[in-house]
């Protein structure tokens, strides 16, 4: 109950000679994506978490909404982005359970990118790169 802040959360980059992965986890949104672009972007895969956002006054440090997302993936410069952490959590959230890929939409359309650069699956979805 009072030990906020005091579990390390991460994200990840793997890099190899040819390729750069970047796994978001669990994270609000900062200046700290703008960094991570400069030392390690481009990225040619990212994962970003698009929900588990709601009530924005309790979530806002933990995790990012549909909108943040695109943030970070602009931030960091990711080539090809994935939307994770969202329609899993019944009870944990507040948002309806399948409005993160619709407000992700949106906003990539509203920002002028193509929906092709940062998809959703469907769950159980696979893809080959």
């Amino acid at each position: 109950m009072f030990d906020t802040n005091k579990t390390f959360w991460a994200g990840w980059v793997v890099k190899s000679p040819q390729q750069k992965f970047f796994f978001a986890g669990d994270t609000g949104h900062s200046k700290d994506f703008v960094e991570i672009g400069k030392r390690y972007g481009p990225m040619d895969l990212s994962l970003i978490p698009i929900g588990a956002y709601a009530p924005r006054w309790l979530m806002k440090d933990m995790h990012v909404n549909p909108e943040e997302a695109v943030k970070i993936h602009l931030d960091i410069e990711s080539r090809q982005s994935i939307g994770m952490l969202w329609g899993i959590f019944l009870n944990l959230t507040e948002e309806p359970l399948l409005e993160p890929p619709k407000r992700l939409l949106q906003e990539l359309m509203e920002q002028g990118i193509n929906p092709l650069e940062f998809r959703v699956l469907e769950h159980g979805q696979t893809l080959m790169f």
